[in-house]
């Protein structure tokens, strides 16, 4: 007897078994058989979207890994040329103090004075923020700590 196991529309397969010809007549053995022979097609069924949602998640993982490096590789690129700018404006004379909004991580205190950045603001802030922070820098009073 044959039994078409198809659970779904992405593959089929067939359960062939051999047994003697009394058995096959039997109404209830063939439906029993075919039950069978479904639930073995769905258990295939989940063992192939498990393999699937692995592979799916495993490409997830590494797509968001690459994501990561790409942001702080951006990150690092940003803070090189805002310290580079307050640089080059120190020397062209600019002794304006330099301010510096952002979105991303500075790094430490002590290389942004001597990139010439004075103070920061990181996003997001308001324009109250900003302008306390404009207001403090133009009255000389340090960063607080």
């Amino acid at each position: 007897s044959t039994s078409r196991c198809t659970p779904s529309a992405t593959w089929a397969s067939s359960l062939t078994v051999s047994c003697p010809a009394s058995l096959t007549a039997d109404d209830k053995e063939r439906s029993l058989f075919e039950e069978v022979a479904h639930d073995i097609a769905l258990a295939l069924h989940g063992i192939e979207l498990e393999e699937e949602s692995a592979r799916s998640e495993q490409a997830l993982k590494e797509y968001s890994e690459r994501l990561e490096e790409m942001v702080e590789e951006r990150t690092r690129e940003l803070k090189e040329a805002q310290e580079q700018l307050a640089r080059a404006l120190r020397q062209r004379g600019l002794l304006a103090p330099v301010v510096v909004m952002t979105g991303h991580p500075l790094g430490k205190t002590s290389e942004l004075r001597d990139a010439g950045i004075v103070d920061w603001l990181r996003k997001p802030s308001t324009i109250t923020q900003l302008a306390q922070l404009v207001a403090r820098v133009l009255a000389g009073e340090p960063r607080p700590a």
